[in-house]
C-alpha cells in the first residue's frame, strides 16, 4: 500500500520538501502543517493555512505603516525626527507641526506674499507650485 501511495504522490508531482513547519501527507500526497490543530494565536494575528504561521493581520493608518515583526503600528516620525526639522511632534497624526509664525507681516511688497512656510515674504510665484 505505501509504496502505491509513494508513486500516486510522485505522479502528482509531490515532493517531500513542503518547506518550514509542513511535511507530506502520504494519504493525501499533500503537503501538511506540522501543527495540528491550528494553535491559538496572539491578538491581531490569525493562523495561516499555507505558511503554518500565526500572521499578522492588524490594519494601520496611512501615516502610521505596519511593523510586520512587532505586529503593531508605528509613526513614521518622532519627537526627535521633528526637532530636527524644527517642528513639534503631534501625537495624535504622528506628524511634525510647523510651530506658528511669531510675528506675521501685514503686507508684502508688490509681486510677494507671505508664507506660513517659512514665515516671511516669498515671491508670489512661489505659491503657484505648491
Amino acid at each position: 500500500m505505501w509504496k502505491r501511495v509513494s508513486v500516486c504522490c510522485q505522479r502528482r508531482h509531490q515532493t517531500q520538501d513542503c518547506g518550514p513547519n509542513r511535511h507530506l501527507d502520504r494519504n493525501t500526497c499533500q503537503c501538511v502543517c506540522n501543527v495540528l490543530p491550528a494553535p491559538t494565536c496572539p491578538l491581531n494575528h490569525v493562523f495561516n493555512k499555507d505558511t503554518c504561521q500565526c500572521t499578522c493581520i492588524k490594519t494601520c493608518p496611512r501615516h502610521q505603516p505596519l511593523n510586520k515583526t512587532k505586529c503593531s503600528c508605528e509613526c513614521n516620525e518622532s519627537p526627535n525626527k521633528c526637532f530636527l526639522k524644527g517642528r513639534r511632534f503631534h501625537q495624535a497624526t504622528c506628524s511634525c507641526l510647523r510651530p506658528p509664525c511669531e510675528v506675521r507681516r501685514r503686507r508684502c511688497e508688490p509681486g510677494f506674499s507671505f508664507s506660513e512656510e517659512v514665515c516671511r515674504c516669498v515671491p508670489s510665484h512661489w505659491r503657484r507650485l505648491e
